[in-house]
């Protein structure tokens, strides 16, 4: 597998919650990498939680912005956003 990543990701196994981006409890979901760019989840398979969505770390409360870089079937990679996810219409 090529490593596409800019900035190197460590392995991680934390708890996280997505929110949408008006703040809204979308589901609980779990990290299984983390750098200052981005990180790997792992989602319930039914659940969608949109290209950009707000991404809460459980252990440490930081919160990041976030938009999907890749998904398949409960996993993403996610690239932390420093500009605010669009509002829905």
């Amino acid at each position: 597998m090529i490593e596409r990543r800019r900035i190197r990701r460590s392995t991680v196994r934390r708890p996280g919650t997505i929110l949408s981006p008006l703040g809204y409890r979308v589901a609980a979901c779990r990290m299984t990498d983390l750098s200052e760019g981005g990180a790997g989840l792992v989602f319930p398979p039914a659940i969608d939680p949109g290209e950009r969505f707000v991404l809460v770390d459980e252990v440490d409360g930081e919160a990041y912005e976030c938009r999907v870089v890749w998904r398949r079937r409960g996993r993403a990679g996610v690239a932390f956003d420093p500009a605010p996810p669009p509002k829905p219409a």
